[in-house]
């Protein structure tokens, strides 16, 4: 007998808790007779961890979506992004879909001298994630670009860690369908995904901290020529 069990967890979008950086401050305006004042750092970025092999667009059976947005600038760009995240429908219902992940558990079980046993247990992982794709990148300023760039980089690196952690651990679910009977396979492998989407929303959690307190790398040096 073939039993299937379809498990679900969805989590907000990666990139949501990850704005980009804030363009630096004009200089304030300074006397003629007064030296002019030093150049104004770049606005610092984020460390971004890209993993080879371990990307969004290596993850088994997911689907990346992505959503519209606008701006000349980079406050113009978050608020877009912003706008597009808690955009509503007439039912209140949020338009944007959210990144998520779902297990897609089968078994088999059969009975001998009226003892039913579990044979065999199968987890298929599926996602779906969303990133942001800028429509009026031409528009921002060169360092505005490379900002933009860095930031969907962090968001990719993001939602591939939180994903890529629930993938690994799909295989919980399949071990904890095998050691249940065949009355309790159904509750053994709901309570798995359960205790696996309190997993992974730590993760984020460890994750998120983690990576707003890293620095930003210092620059390396040219070569010479």
């Amino acid at each position: 007998m073939l039993t299937t069990l379809v498990l679900t967890s969805a989590f907000m979008a990666a990139q949501a808790g990850y704005n980009m950086p804030s363009a630096p401050p004009p200089p304030r305006p300074e006397r003629v007779q007064k030296p002019a004042p030093a150049a104004q750092p770049a606005a610092p970025q984020p460390v971004v961890d890209t993993i080879p092999g371990r990307q969004l667009k290596d993850l088994p059976n997911t689907t990346i979506q992505y959503y519209d947005v606008t701006g000349k600038n980079l406050k113009a760009v978050n608020q877009s992004i912003t706008e597009a995240q808690q955009k509503k429908d007439a039912s209140g219902k949020t338009v944007l879909t959210t990144s998520g992940w779902a297990v897609d558990a089968t078994f088999r079980k059969h009975t001998q001298n009226g003892v039913c046993k579990v044979d065999s247990a199968t987890a298929t992982f599926k996602a779906t994630a969303m990133m942001p794709r800028l429509l009026t990148e031409q528009k921002l300023k060169p360092a505005d670009q490379v900002v933009w760039h860095n930031y969907l980089a962090m968001a990719d690196a993001a939602q591939a860690a939180t994903l890529w952690f629930a993938h690994d651990h799909a295989r919980d679910v399949e071990q904890a369908i095998l050691a249940s009977s065949c009355d309790g396979a159904q509750a053994a492998g709901s309570a798995a995904v359960e205790k696996l989407r309190a997993q992974v929303a730590e993760f984020q959690r460890t994750y998120a901290a983690a990576h707003a307190a890293a620095p930003a790398p210092a620059p390396a040096a040219k070569p010479k020529e």
